[in-house]
């Protein structure tokens, strides 16, 4: 009758899939818990986390709750080519896309700066 509701909670040392069903006979509700994460972003059938270290993962939500592995995963370090700061802060602090006929671009907000990356698929 309902979708399934995931609350993610944000706790120091978690596995990266530490799922607990804490609701009992109430399967629409599950927890998952994850270390650093700073925001999340819900679109259309995936969910992307940002971290506190600049890292991103996108995970299907039919894995969410199963996989330990995300379908992608990087870190935006990789992605910097020249900031003026030397050691850039890169805290995620907000997720969003944009959807056009060809990609999906990817918009990411850290402290300081606006990353704007093309996912294609």
């Amino acid at each position: 009758m309902f979708y399934t509701c995931i609350l993610l909670r944000n706790v120091p040392n978690a596995k990266p899939c530490d799922a607990v069903n804490r609701y009992g006979k109430y399967d629409f509700l599950k927890s998952i818990s994850r270390e650093g994460v700073t925001c999340v972003l819900e679109h259309g059938h995936a969910t992307l986390f940002g971290y506190i270290n600049g890292e991103i993962e996108i995970y299907l939500n039919k894995n969410l709750i199963d996989s330990e592995v995300p379908e992608l995963k990087f870190n935006l370090q990789t992605y910097i080519d020249d900031i003026s700061d030397e050691i850039p802060n890169l805290k995620i602090r907000a997720l969003d896309i944009y959807y056009d006929n060809t990609r999906h671009h990817l918009f990411v907000t850290t402290c300081y700066h606006v990353f704007e990356l093309l996912l294609c698929f």
